[in-house]
């Protein structure tokens, strides 16, 4: 093979695997990117809202991730489940991309009212560590783990909006899956981390 066909495949491969990467996040939910960019240009992805299938389907209509009342913008804020109120800006998330080293994506997800980001609460990554706001952290921080999701779709399912994409979100360590704690379905239910088991409450649309 000539080195202008080897670098071409190259070229090819290399935006294959990203428009593949890319592709695992929802668009359906996607408000006006320039909104997530007053955050700076690694915030390229969203505004998204993200709505659990469970609490959802429960509710009979749109239950979202929301940053809970009073909103802080300096850490901790708190997460948890409500049902959609537009969805305002509290319910919407914007996305900061990173490459694994094996060429996968994880996300930072960070809030665009208050600008902070979900995170695994005192950076363990144990099943039922509870997830929170915190302070959206440096790529180079040694922790920045706890904030690096893989949004990973999960096939379609029956929602109260009709037939949806569905995603989970894994931890960078791929371990656990974000999850509405006790299978809650009403208002306010928790946010924490769990052995995934693709149930309805481990799973966003």
């Amino acid at each position: 093979m000539s080195g202008v066909i080897r670098s071409r495949t190259v070229r090819l491969l290399a935006i294959i695997i990203a428009l593949a990467g890319l592709a695992i996040v929802p668009a359906t939910a996607a408000q006006a990117a320039t909104a997530c960019s007053t955050y700076g240009s690694y915030w390229n992805r969203g505004p998204f809202f993200y709505a659990g299938l469970s609490a959802s389907n429960a509710q009979g209509r749109a239950v979202v991730i929301d940053q809970a009342s009073p909103y802080q913008t300096v850490a901790p804020g708190y997460v948890h489940m409500w049902h959609s109120n537009g969805p305002t800006n509290n319910q919407r998330w914007c996305l900061g991309t990173h490459q694994n080293n094996d060429l996968s994506y994880s996300y930072q997800v960070r809030n665009l009212q208050t600008g902070l980001c979900l995170d695994v609460q005192d950076d363990n990554q144990y099943a039922g560590d509870p997830v929170w706001m915190w302070t959206c952290k440096s790529l180079s921080d040694s922790t920045v783990g706890s904030q690096l999701w893989g949004i990973r779709k999960y096939g379609s399912a029956s929602t109260p909006n009709g037939a949806q994409t569905v995603y989970n979100f894994r931890t960078y360590s791929d371990y656990y899956c974000l999850d509405v704690k006790d299978y809650g379905t009403a208002d306010g239910s928790a946010l924490q981390i769990w052995n995934c088991l693709d149930a309805g409450n481990q799973l966003f649309y």
